[in-house]
């Protein structure tokens, strides 16, 4: 994602497997000044719905307590797992998932 003058914004990783009917996102970032302007929502919506044309039936991915697990659940996408104590012994990392269905 760039603004006007090409400079990133933000982005997304994910990994899409036909096989097993799967995205997996790795990294979704946005510049801090540009957070809580909907730029996350505009990017995760973008992912799901090239997932949904590439015949995926899930999306998946991992945050950490201190990054945005209340943006994720925001999205509607649902808490399926807790690795407590990780990445340090003050936080833990929250795995999420999202059903998708063909709504765009």
């Amino acid at each position: 994602m760039k603004d006007a003058d090409n400079q990133i914004l933000g982005g997304i990783i994910a990994f899409i497997s036909n096989y097993w009917g799967r995205c997996s996102i790795d990294i979704l970032w946005i510049e801090e000044k540009y957070r809580n302007l909907g730029y996350g929502s505009q990017l995760l919506r973008t992912i799901e719905e090239i997932a949904i044309k590439k015949n995926c039936n899930i999306i998946t991915l991992n945050t950490a307590s201190f990054q945005a697990p209340k943006f994720y659940i925001k999205q509607g996408y649902e808490l399926y797992g807790i690795l407590r104590n990780f990445p340090t012994e003050e936080h833990s990392e929250y795995s999420f998932k999202k059903t998708l269905t063909n709504t765009f």
